[in-house]
């Protein structure tokens, strides 16, 4: 619009100089009489919004500048009451230095922001009744109470506290997080499926933690092809679903030991094969570890079928070789103990290899990658953090 004045009166003005001065008027009042030419009168009034149009940048400026001050110390509240809210009252997440570097002094006495300051290095029963009874402060005071609870092992009240917050605040992450893992704690598969997706669809954990808790999930609810199919690496899988399915067994454990050998799962392939002749035995017992031919499980297998057809000479070279390419183990010393005993009777022989087993290393066959538990045989849960699905193999 001012352009537009800008440009008219400027026609205008020019217009007026190239035409002779007899365009003036004149003003009288209290005796004085004043004439004024009209092309001047053009060119203050051009001066004066030209005035007007460059004060106003400053004025804008120092405008928005409030502004900006103003939302600066929006934000400086909102972030402390993020911090507050999302670590809230679970001292063991938030340093107090780093709560007392905020400006405490944006928090007026009585104020909900300093209730929820108080509420986080003062946590207390009442406290958090008071915080959950503020709509405002309603989150933060649940979450005191699920710690408080959580802290007792109350799990009915954890469970109410967590159901309410379900539905008054379904997208909050710890809150389903707690839920899931509840749920797992209560083996309540069903729910716990339901929770995960749910997670998994906000973007609220990671996808080898949803790939692993699933898995861990369809075991418990017996759907064991799934479980294998979703982590096919994990042998304890592999050996529910073989069972499950008795005609696919050996395709199973096949496929499980090409990507994790494990002795169990070679024990289970040989309970389908030892009705055969001992030739037919060794050749598919050869078969079978030939995607993995070298490994030290590999070798064991081989010596084992071989002494259990009292094949000594393949037994005792076989096994010399495992032990000369990896660490001996209880397993290897006692299985040469027994060659020694009932395939060559050397008795002082065997009663040496026994000693040595006693002082061998005894491999940790699963491990919890969450707390690093140790365990002889696989849980669905680990029995230390209750992590579903944890615990790795390490033949």
């Amino acid at each position: 619009m001012l352009k537009i004045f800008l440009i008219v009166a400027g026609i205008i003005l020019v217009g007026f100089l190239i035409m002779d001065d007899s365009y003036n008027f004149s003003i009288q009042t209290m005796g004085y009489e004043y004439s004024f030419s009209i092309a001047l009168l053009i060119i203050g009034l051009i001066a004066f919004f030209y005035a007007l149009h460059f004060i106003k940048a400053p004025i804008s400026w120092i405008k928005n500048y409030r502004n900006r001050q103003f939302q600066k110390n929006i934000l400086k509240k909102e972030n402390f009451l993020t911090l507050v809210l999302t670590t809230v009252l679970d001292k063991n997440n938030v340093s107090e230095q780093t709560i007392l570097s905020k400006e405490k002094k944006l928090f007026a006495n009585g104020s909900t922001e300093q209730l929820l300051f108080e509420a986080l290095f003062h946590p207390s029963e009442s406290i958090f009744e008071r915080l959950k009874n503020n709509k405002a402060t309603e989150l933060a005071g649940l979450r005191g109470l699920y710690l408080l609870a959580k802290e007792k092992g109350d799990i009915d009240t954890q469970t109410q506290i967590l159901d309410k917050i379900a539905v008054s605040y379904p997208t909050v992450l710890w809150a389903r997080k707690e839920a899931l893992s509840l749920q797992l704690l209560q083996s309540d598969w069903n729910a716990a499926l339901v929770t995960l997706e749910l997670l998994n669809k906000q973007k609220g954990i990671t996808q080898s933690f949803y790939t692993q808790t699933k898995a861990c999930i369809l075991y418990g609810l017996k759907h064991y092809k799934e479980a294998f199919m979703l982590c096919p690496n994990n042998p304890a899988f592999a050996w529910a679903y073989a069972s499950a399915v008795p005609q696919k067994a050996e395709e199973i454990l096949k496929k499980s030991w090409a990507l994790t050998p494990a002795w169990e799962t070679y024990t289970r392939y040989y309970e389908l094969i030892k009705d055969a002749p001992s030739a037919k035995q060794m050749k598919y017992i050869e078969k079978f570890v030939a995607s993995q031919p070298d490994t030290k499980l590999s070798l064991l297998a081989i010596a084992d079928t071989a002494t259990k057809n009292h094949l000594w000479g393949v037994a005792k070279e076989t096994l010399q070789k495992a032990m000369n390419s990896f660490t001996l183990t209880r397993q290897m010393a006692l299985m040469m103990a027994n060659l020694e005993r009932n395939g060559w009777h050397h008795e002082e022989a065997a009663k040496v290899w026994e000693e040595k087993a006693v002082h061998s290393e005894q491999p940790l066959n699963w491990v919890c990658k969450d707390c690093r538990h140790t365990s002889d045989e696989w849980d669905n849960k680990c029995p230390v953090c209750n992590a579903c699905g944890s615990l790795t193999y390490h033949g």
